[in-house]
């Protein structure tokens, strides 16, 4: 009779029994000799709660009970010349295990060495270019990694489940594999040894290179002790003021319904973004540990109440890369990932070589422009002969609840204008996604051209002096506003694989890109010191 088993992968550097495990679990131990070590949790039996809350004491209770069983077994296997661990979990067994000791991927890369590339049936995912956004999708029949919506140049691959090849230890069973492999063996507790040494020669393997290569692209950061150094580094780069980790709003927010933002330890003053430097100095004691940061609360303030809308703690508002012990990591909305060196220079590069707009962008002006709104009225003002304001006309179109902006300020000479402000890789997501859609929509749909040329003739003085074609546009101009003075926004490493991702789109569809930073100004006319990003 098969059995389900839930296998781990111990990390090579953990050979001590009791460091695999979770120190604060006391556990009970069983060993097979010859196998392993079974270590487990006596199960305790009890009532559901919803038995008094709901019944009371109108049935009778004998029959529900709740019972737990939490075992994990410790199997020792020789690999060559090296000892592995391997973890098999039964019933909440998980629990037990130390987490930092688990190898990251080690199911997934398992899983992709034994399945052919259209046998999937399901994923799971993360969006770490966008807004982190979590998603499973299942197929009703075996497909191919295309058939999902996972973007191999902004999704995380997570998770995977697929029937494996014939020809595979596996002999075409379903599989599924994420950081732990799931599968159905005949193997028993005698013979699980050369079971386990079967499926870590399949894991050792690179034939999934073949057709995923690109999980090895982005990884996240498990390991506690690698999360540590990288913390440690994190702190020193940011004492040294270096250009590399910044702050930003960690989610896409009403930027006309803002205020400002209070630092808790900072009572008096509201600042317009969320400056890293003022952020320090809201500490009473020198920054040290990131557990600062993560303590440290930060608010959104409204312009209607005075009171906080939202908030989010420091740690969760962090930006930027670092370079430890020779590979590439990146901290997004506060989370650690490791990126492929050979990754990091092609985006760099596609994004770095970006053409860089001529338009002549004037200076966002703090406290004269409020928001983008106040911005773009200013930009389409400052040249009427070109410009037309098309910020908030909205465009009704594809049903009821459905409507779409052209663009923020639109050129007659054929350029689409979208302006946002810079908080974080989600607003940015947001402001690219937007440039795609609007550009498909006139290229693909006259109905929604002619709609467009409506609200054109609305905004144009006089009689409409343009008329909009799917010929349009011939270029897409994407401007962030940010507190920093450079040439090319200054943007996190995920919003550069959205933007070079949403850039191959366009040039597709015969559409130039063009991207250009607009500086915050203060109110006094000069480059705001406060506002400088580090």
């Amino acid at each position: 009779m098969k059995t389900k088993l839930t296998i781990y992968l111990i990390n090579s550097e953990y050979q001590n029994e009791a460091d695999m495990l979770d120190s604060e679990k006391s556990v009970q131990q069983q060993t097979i000799v010859g196998v392993g070590n079974l270590y487990y949790l006596h199960s305790n039996i009890s009532e559901p709660s919803w038995l008094d809350s709901f019944f009371g004491n109108t049935i009778d209770k004998k029959p529900f009970h709740n019972a737990t069983s939490k075992a994990v077994m410790l199997i020792p296997v020789q690999v060559e010349n090296n000892k592995r661990y391997f973890a098999i979990t039964f019933g909440y067994g998980a629990s037990l295990l130390n987490k930092s000791a688990i190898e990251e991927r080690f199911g997934l890369k398992t899983v992709l060495n034994s399945v052919p590339a259209n046998s999937i049936r399901r994923i799971a995912m993360t969006e770490v270019a966008g807004n982190a956004r979590k998603s499973n999708e299942q197929m009703p029949k075996q497909s191919t990694i295309s058939d999902f919506t996972l973007d191999i140049e902004r999704d995380l691959l997570n998770g995977i489940t697929a029937s494996s090849d014939k020809n595979s230890i596996f002999s075409g069973t379903i599989i599924t594999g994420s950081d732990y492999l799931n599968v159905s063996s005949n193997s028993d507790v005698n013979h699980i040894r050369d079971f386990l040494l079967s499926i870590y020669k399949v894991y050792s393997k690179e034939t999934y290179k073949d057709n995923f290569s690109w999980i090895d692209h982005i990884a996240p950061v498990k390991d506690k002790t690698l999360k540590d150094k990288l913390d440690s580094k994190l702190i020193e780069i940011i004492n040294a003021k270096a250009e590399t980790i910044w702050m930003a709003v960690p989610s896409v927010i009403e930027w006309e319904n803002v205020k400002g933002f209070k630092y808790q330890g900072d009572r008096k003053n509201i600042y317009t973004d969320i400056l890293i430097e003022k952020v320090l100095d809201s500490f009473k004691e020198p920054l040290t540990h990131t557990e600062q940061l993560r303590s440290k609360k930060i608010s959104v303030i409204s312009n209607r109440t005075d009171k906080e809308i939202e908030n989010w703690t420091a740690y969760k508002c962090l930006y930027g890369e670092i370079e430890l012990d020779d590979s590439q990591y990146c901290i997004n909305s506060g989370e650690w990932y490791k990126v492929e060196a050979n990754y990091v220079d092609k985006i760099n590069n596609d994004y770095s070589t970006t053409r860089v707009s001529d338009i002549p962008f004037p200076y966002f002006q703090v406290g004269e422009d409020k928001n983008e709104s106040d911005y773009n009225k200013r930009l389409a003002n400052s040249n009427t002969t070109e410009f037309i304001l098309m910020d908030r006309e909205i465009i009704k179109h594809g049903g009821a609840n459905s409507g779409f902006e052209l663009c923020d300020v639109f050129s007659r000479n054929g350029k689409f204008i979208h302006v946002k402000q810079y908080s974080g890789s989600a607003t940015l997501s947001h402001l690219f996604n937007q440039g795609l859609t609007t550009a498909e929509l006139v290229k693909s749909d006259k109905d929604f051209v002619a709609k467009a040329n409506n609200q054109i003739a609305k905004q144009c003085t006089g009689k409409q002096d343009f008329t909009l074609t799917q010929n349009h546009p011939q270029v897409v101009v994407f401007a962030i506003i940010s507190n920093k003075n450079d040439k090319i926004p200054n943007i996190p490493f995920f919003s550069k694989i959205t933007f070079c991702n949403i850039k191959k789109r366009l040039e597709m569809m015969g559409i130039n890109v063009e991207i250009s930073s607009i500086t915050k100004q203060s109110e006094k006319g000069t480059d705001s010191g406060d506002n400088k990003r580090i």
